[in-house]
Protein backbone atom coordinates (compact mmCIF):
# COMPACT_ATOMS: atom_id res chain seq x y z
CA UNK A 1 0.00 0.00 0.00
CA UNK A 2 1.44 3.26 -1.35
CA UNK A 3 2.02 5.61 1.90
CA UNK A 4 2.26 9.75 2.34
CA UNK A 5 4.62 9.45 5.34
CA UNK A 6 5.63 6.76 8.03
CA UNK A 7 7.23 6.57 10.94
CA UNK A 8 8.00 3.39 13.02
CA UNK A 9 9.15 3.23 16.94
CA UNK A 10 11.68 1.08 18.50
CA UNK A 11 11.98 1.12 22.20
CA UNK A 12 15.37 0.04 23.53
CA UNK A 13 14.27 -0.40 27.02
CA UNK A 14 10.85 -2.39 28.21
CA UNK A 15 10.96 -0.26 31.58
CA UNK A 16 10.07 3.06 29.23
CA UNK A 17 7.49 1.26 27.07
CA UNK A 18 4.01 2.63 26.72
CA UNK A 19 1.90 3.75 23.83
CA UNK A 20 2.47 6.87 22.01
CA UNK A 21 0.60 9.95 23.59
CA UNK A 22 -2.56 10.64 22.47
CA UNK A 23 -1.05 14.62 22.05
CA UNK A 24 1.43 13.09 19.78
CA UNK A 25 0.79 16.14 16.66
CA UNK A 26 0.55 13.90 13.96
CA UNK A 27 -1.93 11.51 15.65
CA UNK A 28 -4.29 14.58 15.46
CA UNK A 29 -4.44 13.84 12.04
CA UNK A 30 -7.28 11.03 11.91
CA UNK A 31 -5.81 9.93 8.25
CA UNK A 32 -2.88 8.52 10.31
CA UNK A 33 -3.50 4.71 11.08
CA UNK A 34 -1.47 4.10 14.45
CA UNK A 35 -0.78 0.34 15.99
CA UNK A 36 1.55 -0.92 18.62
CA UNK A 37 3.08 -3.93 19.70
CA UNK A 38 1.52 -6.10 22.90
CA UNK A 39 4.41 -5.02 24.88
CA UNK A 40 4.45 -1.51 23.51
CA UNK A 41 8.15 -1.36 22.20
CA UNK A 42 7.39 -1.38 18.84
CA UNK A 43 5.16 1.31 17.59
CA UNK A 44 4.35 1.91 13.57
CA UNK A 45 2.20 5.19 12.00
CA UNK A 46 1.28 5.99 8.24
CA UNK A 47 -0.58 8.29 6.25
CA UNK A 48 -2.25 6.74 2.83
CA UNK A 49 -1.99 8.31 -0.47
CA UNK A 50 -4.49 10.23 -1.53
CA UNK A 51 -5.55 7.47 -4.38
CA UNK A 52 -5.00 4.59 -1.91
CA UNK A 53 -7.55 5.48 0.42
CA UNK A 54 -10.81 3.93 -1.35
CA UNK A 55 -8.13 0.73 -1.69
CA UNK A 56 -7.66 1.00 2.09
CA UNK A 57 -11.03 -0.55 3.11
CA UNK A 58 -10.12 -3.61 1.49
CA UNK A 59 -6.62 -4.00 2.85
CA UNK A 60 -6.50 -5.50 6.34
CA UNK A 61 -3.76 -3.29 8.41
CA UNK A 62 -2.43 -3.94 12.00
CA UNK A 63 0.01 -6.56 12.92
CA UNK A 64 1.61 -6.91 9.66
CA UNK A 65 2.34 -4.31 6.72
CA UNK A 66 3.47 -3.84 3.79
CA UNK A 67 4.12 0.13 2.83
CA UNK A 68 5.41 1.91 -0.40
CA UNK A 69 7.17 5.19 -0.27
CA UNK A 70 6.84 7.15 -3.26
CA UNK A 71 6.15 5.58 -7.31
CA UNK A 72 6.56 1.35 -7.55
CA UNK A 73 5.96 1.49 -11.27
CA UNK A 74 9.56 -0.31 -11.57
CA UNK A 75 9.31 -3.41 -9.57
CA UNK A 76 6.84 -6.09 -8.69
CA UNK A 77 6.95 -6.20 -4.52
CA UNK A 78 4.93 -9.53 -4.79
CA UNK A 79 7.08 -11.06 -6.89
CA UNK A 80 9.24 -13.25 -4.48
CA UNK A 81 12.08 -14.00 -7.48
CA UNK A 82 12.47 -10.23 -7.68
CA UNK A 83 14.79 -8.34 -4.96
CA UNK A 84 12.75 -5.59 -2.49
CA UNK A 85 14.24 -2.34 -4.12
CA UNK A 86 13.18 0.03 -6.89
CA UNK A 87 14.45 3.06 -8.74
CA UNK A 88 12.13 5.47 -7.12
CA UNK A 89 10.41 4.16 -3.98
CA UNK A 90 11.11 2.66 -0.52
CA UNK A 91 9.46 -0.36 0.93
CA UNK A 92 8.99 -0.64 4.62
CA UNK A 93 7.91 -4.48 5.96
CA UNK A 94 6.69 -4.02 9.80
CA UNK A 95 5.72 -6.82 12.41
CA UNK A 96 4.23 -6.56 15.36
CA UNK A 97 4.35 -10.62 16.54
CA UNK A 98 8.37 -10.40 15.69
CA UNK A 99 11.48 -9.81 17.25
CA UNK A 100 12.89 -8.76 13.73
CA UNK A 101 9.89 -6.36 13.76
CA UNK A 102 11.23 -4.28 10.86
CA UNK A 103 12.94 -4.18 7.65
CA UNK A 104 13.33 -1.26 5.15
CA UNK A 105 14.87 -1.07 1.61
CA UNK A 106 15.29 2.12 0.20
CA UNK A 107 15.18 2.89 -3.53
CA UNK A 108 18.40 2.94 -5.81
CA UNK A 109 19.01 6.98 -5.53
CA UNK A 110 17.87 7.41 -2.04
CA UNK A 111 14.75 8.95 -2.70
CA UNK A 112 11.92 9.27 -1.28
CA UNK A 113 14.33 9.82 1.55
CA UNK A 114 14.36 7.59 4.59
CA UNK A 115 15.91 8.91 8.20
CA UNK A 116 17.19 7.29 10.87
CA UNK A 117 17.07 8.56 14.41
CA UNK A 118 18.58 6.67 17.12
CA UNK A 119 19.82 7.80 20.97
CA UNK A 120 20.16 5.68 23.89
CA UNK A 121 16.65 4.76 24.37
CA UNK A 122 15.05 4.74 20.98
CA UNK A 123 15.66 3.86 17.19
CA UNK A 124 13.05 5.61 15.09
CA UNK A 125 12.86 5.60 11.61
CA UNK A 126 10.19 7.85 9.27
CA UNK A 127 9.93 9.60 6.28
CA UNK A 128 10.05 12.69 7.62
CA UNK A 129 12.08 14.35 10.03
CA UNK A 130 9.35 16.99 11.11
CA UNK A 131 7.78 13.94 12.69
CA UNK A 132 10.54 13.52 15.18
CA UNK A 133 9.58 16.63 16.79
CA UNK A 134 6.22 15.73 17.89
CA UNK A 135 7.29 12.56 19.72
CA UNK A 136 7.45 13.87 23.64
CA UNK A 137 10.78 11.29 23.69
CA UNK A 138 12.41 13.42 21.31
CA UNK A 139 14.72 16.54 21.40
CA UNK A 140 15.99 17.61 17.89
CA UNK A 141 19.31 19.14 18.90
CA UNK A 142 21.63 21.06 16.11
CA UNK A 143 24.00 18.96 14.43
CA UNK A 144 27.53 21.27 13.93
CA UNK A 145 29.31 19.37 10.71
CA UNK A 146 25.58 19.54 8.93
CA UNK A 147 25.00 23.41 9.51
CA UNK A 148 29.19 23.83 8.15
CA UNK A 149 27.93 21.60 5.24
CA UNK A 150 24.72 23.78 4.54
CA UNK A 151 26.98 27.04 4.57
CA UNK A 152 29.66 25.78 2.49
CA UNK A 153 28.03 23.05 0.19
CA UNK A 154 24.44 24.29 0.17
CA UNK A 155 22.87 20.46 1.64
CA UNK A 156 24.46 18.35 4.39
CA UNK A 157 26.29 15.63 2.56
CA UNK A 158 27.26 12.00 3.71
CA UNK A 159 24.15 10.80 4.92
CA UNK A 160 24.15 14.29 7.49
CA UNK A 161 20.69 15.89 8.33
CA UNK A 162 20.73 19.42 9.73
CA UNK A 163 20.38 17.52 13.27
CA UNK A 164 22.23 15.28 15.68
CA UNK A 165 21.63 11.43 15.66
CA UNK A 166 19.08 12.19 12.90
CA UNK A 167 21.10 10.57 9.35
CA UNK A 168 19.63 9.65 5.75
CA UNK A 169 19.76 5.80 4.96
CA UNK A 170 22.28 5.61 1.84
CA UNK A 171 20.24 4.48 -1.19
CA UNK A 172 20.12 0.74 -2.52
CA UNK A 173 20.16 -0.68 0.51
CA UNK A 174 18.35 -2.69 3.35
CA UNK A 175 17.87 -2.12 6.83
CA UNK A 176 16.73 -4.84 9.47
CA UNK A 177 15.49 -3.86 12.94
CA UNK A 178 15.07 -5.99 15.92
CA UNK A 179 12.41 -5.38 18.83
CA UNK A 180 15.69 -3.96 21.18
CA UNK A 181 17.33 -1.67 19.02
CA UNK A 182 19.92 -3.71 17.46
CA UNK A 183 19.93 -2.75 13.27
CA UNK A 184 21.74 -4.22 10.10
CA UNK A 185 22.70 -2.24 7.31
CA UNK A 186 23.65 -3.50 4.39
CA UNK A 187 23.95 -2.97 0.83
CA UNK A 188 21.20 -4.95 -1.35
CA UNK A 189 22.07 -3.35 -4.82
CA UNK A 190 24.88 -2.26 -6.76
CA UNK A 191 25.67 -1.06 -10.26
CA UNK A 192 25.82 -4.08 -12.65
CA UNK A 193 28.88 -4.32 -14.18
CA UNK A 194 29.06 -3.68 -17.99
CA UNK A 195 31.41 -3.77 -21.42
CA UNK A 196 32.67 -0.45 -21.76
CA UNK A 197 31.41 1.18 -25.14
CA UNK A 198 33.25 2.05 -27.93
CA UNK A 199 32.34 5.60 -28.51
CA UNK A 200 30.61 8.44 -27.33
CA UNK A 201 27.55 7.90 -29.89
CA UNK A 202 26.69 4.51 -27.90
CA UNK A 203 27.07 5.94 -24.91
CA UNK A 204 24.12 8.61 -25.58
CA UNK A 205 22.25 6.23 -27.74
CA UNK A 206 22.64 4.16 -24.28
CA UNK A 207 21.50 7.15 -22.19
CA UNK A 208 18.57 7.91 -24.33
CA UNK A 209 17.02 4.30 -24.81
CA UNK A 210 17.27 3.87 -21.02
CA UNK A 211 15.62 7.26 -20.65
CA UNK A 212 12.29 6.09 -23.16
CA UNK A 213 12.06 2.93 -21.21
CA UNK A 214 12.29 4.57 -17.60
CA UNK A 215 9.27 7.07 -19.09
CA UNK A 216 7.09 4.17 -20.84
CA UNK A 217 7.78 2.24 -17.53
CA UNK A 218 5.65 4.96 -15.89
CA UNK A 219 2.03 4.68 -15.01
CA UNK A 220 1.32 8.05 -16.10
CA UNK A 221 -2.99 7.03 -15.76
CA UNK A 222 -3.05 10.10 -13.19
CA UNK A 223 -0.25 12.07 -14.06
CA UNK A 224 0.41 15.85 -14.96
CA UNK A 225 3.50 17.28 -16.66
CA UNK A 226 4.66 20.49 -14.63
CA UNK A 227 6.12 22.11 -17.78
CA UNK A 228 7.93 25.07 -17.72
CA UNK A 229 9.20 24.97 -21.43
CA UNK A 230 13.37 24.84 -19.91
CA UNK A 231 15.52 21.95 -21.10
CA UNK A 232 14.40 19.47 -19.08
CA UNK A 233 10.46 19.36 -19.29
CA UNK A 234 10.59 20.42 -22.71
CA UNK A 235 12.70 16.93 -23.25
CA UNK A 236 10.29 14.80 -21.32
CA UNK A 237 8.10 16.38 -23.50
CA UNK A 238 9.31 15.29 -26.83
CA UNK A 239 9.95 11.54 -25.46
CA UNK A 240 5.73 11.66 -24.71
CA UNK A 241 4.81 13.04 -27.93
CA UNK A 242 7.13 10.50 -29.97
CA UNK A 243 6.08 7.57 -27.82
CA UNK A 244 2.36 8.72 -28.41
CA UNK A 245 1.88 9.47 -24.28
CA UNK A 246 -0.84 12.08 -23.97
CA UNK A 247 -1.22 13.73 -20.15
CA UNK A 248 -2.28 16.97 -19.42
CA UNK A 249 0.46 19.42 -18.74
CA UNK A 250 0.47 22.60 -16.03
CA UNK A 251 2.46 26.00 -15.79
CA UNK A 252 3.20 27.92 -12.75
CA UNK A 253 3.21 31.73 -13.85
CA UNK A 254 2.74 35.11 -11.90
CA UNK A 255 0.64 38.05 -13.88
CA UNK A 256 1.25 39.18 -16.16
CA UNK A 257 2.12 35.63 -18.07
CA UNK A 258 5.84 34.63 -17.92
CA UNK A 259 7.23 33.70 -21.05
CA UNK A 260 7.77 29.81 -19.88
CA UNK A 261 4.28 29.91 -19.56
CA UNK A 262 3.20 31.38 -23.01
CA UNK A 263 5.55 29.09 -24.64
CA UNK A 264 4.45 25.68 -22.55
CA UNK A 265 0.69 26.46 -23.42
CA UNK A 266 1.73 27.11 -27.03
CA UNK A 267 3.41 23.58 -27.32
CA UNK A 268 0.41 22.23 -25.75
CA UNK A 269 -2.04 23.66 -28.10
CA UNK A 270 0.08 22.30 -31.30
CA UNK A 271 0.47 18.70 -29.90
CA UNK A 272 -2.69 18.95 -28.39
CA UNK A 273 -1.89 18.95 -25.31
CA UNK A 274 -4.61 19.91 -22.40
CA UNK A 275 -3.09 22.56 -20.60
CA UNK A 276 -3.41 24.53 -17.05
CA UNK A 277 -1.78 27.54 -15.09
CA UNK A 278 -1.57 28.12 -12.12
CA UNK A 279 -1.15 31.44 -11.00
CA UNK A 280 0.53 33.21 -8.00
CA UNK A 281 -2.37 35.00 -6.73
CA UNK A 282 -3.43 36.56 -3.80
CA UNK A 283 -4.24 33.73 -2.30
CA UNK A 284 -0.61 32.57 -2.73
CA UNK A 285 0.51 35.91 -0.76
CA UNK A 286 -1.96 35.96 2.00
CA UNK A 287 -1.18 32.36 3.41
CA UNK A 288 2.81 32.71 2.30
CA UNK A 289 3.86 32.26 5.88
CA UNK A 290 2.05 28.96 5.95
CA UNK A 291 3.52 27.54 2.44
CA UNK A 292 7.56 28.72 4.10
CA UNK A 293 6.81 27.07 7.53
CA UNK A 294 5.10 23.60 5.24
CA UNK A 295 8.66 23.47 3.19
CA UNK A 296 10.89 23.99 5.90
CA UNK A 297 9.10 20.59 7.87
CA UNK A 298 8.64 18.76 4.14
CA UNK A 299 12.29 19.33 3.52
CA UNK A 300 13.95 18.83 6.89
CA UNK A 301 15.12 22.60 7.60
CA UNK A 302 16.84 22.76 4.40
CA UNK A 303 13.96 25.24 2.27
CA UNK A 304 11.58 27.59 3.32
CA UNK A 305 10.52 30.71 1.54
CA UNK A 306 12.48 29.43 -2.06
CA UNK A 307 10.54 26.69 -2.03
CA UNK A 308 7.50 27.78 -0.99
CA UNK A 309 5.77 28.40 -4.47
CA UNK A 310 5.78 24.37 -4.90
CA UNK A 311 4.02 23.84 -1.90
CA UNK A 312 1.23 25.56 -3.79
CA UNK A 313 2.17 24.38 -6.81
CA UNK A 314 1.59 21.18 -5.89
CA UNK A 315 -1.70 22.06 -3.51
CA UNK A 316 -3.74 23.76 -6.76
CA UNK A 317 -2.51 21.18 -9.50
CA UNK A 318 -3.08 17.96 -7.26
CA UNK A 319 -6.83 19.04 -8.44
CA UNK A 320 -5.52 18.07 -11.92
CA UNK A 321 -3.64 14.35 -11.65
CA UNK A 322 -2.53 12.76 -8.24
CA UNK A 323 1.13 12.66 -9.84
CA UNK A 324 3.36 15.06 -10.69
CA UNK A 325 6.14 14.47 -13.70
CA UNK A 326 9.03 16.63 -13.83
CA UNK A 327 12.34 17.25 -14.23
CA UNK A 328 15.42 18.48 -12.33
CA UNK A 329 18.95 19.74 -12.40
CA UNK A 330 19.43 19.57 -16.55
CA UNK A 331 19.98 23.34 -16.57
CA UNK A 332 21.66 23.73 -13.45
CA UNK A 333 24.24 21.15 -14.07
CA UNK A 334 24.88 20.61 -17.98
CA UNK A 335 24.51 24.10 -18.83
CA UNK A 336 26.49 26.15 -16.48
CA UNK A 337 27.32 28.92 -18.75
CA UNK A 338 23.49 29.55 -18.52
CA UNK A 339 21.52 28.18 -15.21
CA UNK A 340 24.84 26.88 -13.74
CA UNK A 341 24.67 25.90 -9.64
CA UNK A 342 27.42 26.34 -7.34
CA UNK A 343 28.36 25.80 -4.09
CA UNK A 344 26.99 28.28 -1.16
CA UNK A 345 30.00 29.18 0.27
CA UNK A 346 28.96 31.36 3.07
CA UNK A 347 31.37 33.42 5.35
CA UNK A 348 31.51 31.05 8.46
CA UNK A 349 32.48 34.40 10.79
CA UNK A 350 28.40 35.19 11.07
CA UNK A 351 28.26 31.71 13.20
CA UNK A 352 28.89 31.45 16.29
CA UNK A 353 32.42 30.41 18.14
CA UNK A 354 31.68 27.07 18.81
CA UNK A 355 30.73 26.42 15.20
CA UNK A 356 33.79 28.19 13.94
CA UNK A 357 36.39 26.18 16.04
CA UNK A 358 34.20 22.69 14.79
CA UNK A 359 35.34 23.80 11.09
CA UNK A 360 38.91 23.35 12.32
CA UNK A 361 38.14 19.28 12.49
CA UNK A 362 35.27 19.60 9.68
CA UNK A 363 35.83 16.58 7.51
CA UNK A 364 33.13 17.10 4.55
CA UNK A 365 34.46 16.81 0.96
CA UNK A 366 31.75 16.97 -2.04
CA UNK A 367 31.77 15.44 -5.52
CA UNK A 368 30.97 19.23 -7.06
CA UNK A 369 34.11 20.41 -5.80
CA UNK A 370 36.66 17.59 -7.05
CA UNK A 371 34.77 15.66 -9.90
CA UNK A 372 35.45 15.87 -13.89
CA UNK A 373 36.38 19.51 -14.04
CA UNK A 374 38.40 20.89 -16.99
CA UNK A 375 39.39 24.21 -16.84
CA UNK A 376 36.37 24.77 -14.31
CA UNK A 377 33.69 23.04 -16.77
CA UNK A 378 32.27 20.03 -15.94
CA UNK A 379 34.13 17.67 -18.83
CA UNK A 380 32.54 15.21 -21.02
CA UNK A 381 34.02 12.21 -18.96
CA UNK A 382 31.95 13.39 -16.08
CA UNK A 383 28.54 14.06 -18.09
Amino acid sequence: MQVHSFIAIINKTSAKAKKIASDTAFLQDREYHYYASDDCRFHVAFKLRKQNKNKAENYAFGNYGRLILGDSYDVDYHKQEQQNISASSALIEYNLKERDCLKVFTSIVGLPPVFLYEDADYVIITSDIYLLSSLTMTRLQFDIEGLIDLGKIGHPVNGRTLFKNVRLLPGGSSLQLHTDGRSVLSLAWKFPEADPLKDWNSYIDLQIGAFKNSLKAINLSDTFLSLTAGLDTRTIFAALIQEGLIIPACTMTGKPISLDAMTARSLCKFYGFHHEMIFLNESFYKNLPDYILQASRLSGGLSSLEQAHEIFFNERAHNLAGNRLSGNLGNQICRRGVEKTSMRNINLSILNEQLIRTKKEYSGDYWFINLGRDKGDINYEFL
